[in-house]
């Protein structure tokens, strides 16, 4: 392995169109979503890998369904995820919109 990139890794949730960004509590419809992985060190990653680099990640995911769409997804962009640790007690989610760190 060339690079490991440590950090943070995330499931991004993308809703479109936005036509009314809601107010705190609210909920507004959207067309479509989309699930995506994402966060600094995924992202360098994936590029890196693209590029044909060897290419690990060190983390933290949840032990629930967006910690194994993260860990999918990395293992289909070729990354060597031995340093990506499952929590259950991670949140991976909140629903008020506000990051947990």
């Amino acid at each position: 392995m060339d690079v490991v990139c440590c950090g943070i890794i995330v499931a991004d949730v993308v809703a479109r169109p936005v036509r009314k960004f809601p107010q705190r509590g609210k909920l507004e419809l959207s067309d479509e979503m989309g699930l995506f992985v994402g966060g600094c060190a995924t992202n360098t990653a994936i590029d890196l890998a693209k590029l044909g680099i060897s290419t690990g990640v060190m983390g933290k995911v949840g032990k629930d369904g967006f910690g194994d769409f993260v860990i999918s997804e990395m293992r289909r962009h070729g990354l060597n995820i031995r340093g990506v640790k499952r929590d259950p007690g991670l949140e991976y989610f909140r629903d008020n919109g506000i990051r947990p760190s």
